[in-house]
């Protein structure tokens, strides 16, 4: 659940800044040739590219680990075999520890299958 909702906020924010980025263009094409980005100088420009990338990269390894987890979580539910079910659970685990829904259906899978 987590995971899909960070992944829809992603993807709003990176359709917000496809529809932004063409009146950005234009904002800047109107402003006085003084105080235009290529006549003050776009030093500031490169650093803030590789920034976003660099938090585009992490936000989809953050969602990434997340989905995983949520995969082994949904195997582990529907599994027949106790057994494999907590072993699926612990795997989910590695990737997700935060996730307090897994914690609890992992206890209770060790419980029964003690």
């Amino acid at each position: 659940m987590v995971a899909s909702s960070l992944f829809a906020q992603y993807r709003m924010a990176l359709r917000s800044s496809l529809f932004l980025r063409p009146a950005l263009n234009e904002t800047i094409k109107n402003l006085p040739a003084k105080t235009r980005p290529e006549a003050a100088g776009q030093h500031w420009l490169k650093p803030v590219i590789v920034a976003g990338a660099v938090l585009s990269v992490l936000t989809l390894v953050y969602c990434g680990a997340k989905f995983v987890s949520e995969y082994h979580f949904h195997h582990a539910q529907n599994a027949e075999d106790l057994n494999a079910a907590a072993a699926l659970y612990e795997q989910g685990l590695r990737f997700d520890p935060d996730n307090g829904n897994a914690h609890l259906r992992s206890g209770f899978t060790a419980c029964t299958t003690k």
